[in-house]
Order: structure tokens, then C-alpha cells, then sequence
């Protein structure tokens, strides 16, 4: 539920963007309940983030280097951590 409020709300997968109204409607839930949920989901969100960045920081120096000299890698590495957060929303 966590995943598909995010994915509506903000219209990722390549789909519009829906109000919380909306959402609540196709649902059959609240907008209260949208609102909660989706405040709870960018959260777990933030915290991930936070947790990732300051894990990277800790990376030794020549990923630091690598990420820095070759865009595509770092590219990859947002990808990864897109990744990691998605699976980490679904739970």
C-alpha cells in the first residue's frame, strides 16, 4: 500500500500524478488515511536516504574517485540506491 500511494501520488512508473482525493477514491479508503500513509512512506524514505548517504560517505576512497570520474558509474550507484529504497518501501 506504502508503494502504490507513492506511485500514484507522485506519478512515477511513467503515470500522472493523482490528488490524495483521487487515490482515496480508486482505493476506497479515506484522504486521511492517503495522507498518513504517504507522510509515513516519505519517512521510511528520508531516514533510508540519510542511512545510504551517510553509509557512502564511508565507502573507501577510490569508489569516492570512481563515482566522481566516471558520471555513468555514479548513474548506476543512484540507480542501486533507488533500488534498495523501493524494496525497502514495499515492506
Amino acid at each position: 500500500l506504502f508503494r502504490s500511494i507513492i506511485r500514484l501520488r507522485y506519478g512515477l512508473n511513467d503515470t500522472k500524478a493523482y490528488t490524495q482525493k483521487e487515490i482515496a477514491k480508486s482505493l476506497g479508503i479515506s484522504r486521511s488515511y492517503v495522507s498518513r500513509i504517504e507522510k509515513k512512506a516519505l519517512e521510511k524514505l528520508k531516514k533510508l536516504l540519510i542511512f545510504l548517504f551517510l553509509s557512502f560517505l564511508h565507502f573507501p576512497a577510490w569508489v569516492h574517485a570512481v563515482v566522481a570520474c566516471r558520471p555513468y558509474v555514479g548513474s548506476y550507484v543512484i540507480y542501486a540506491l533507488c533500488r534498495v529504497a523501493s524494496a525497502w518501501l514495499s515492506w
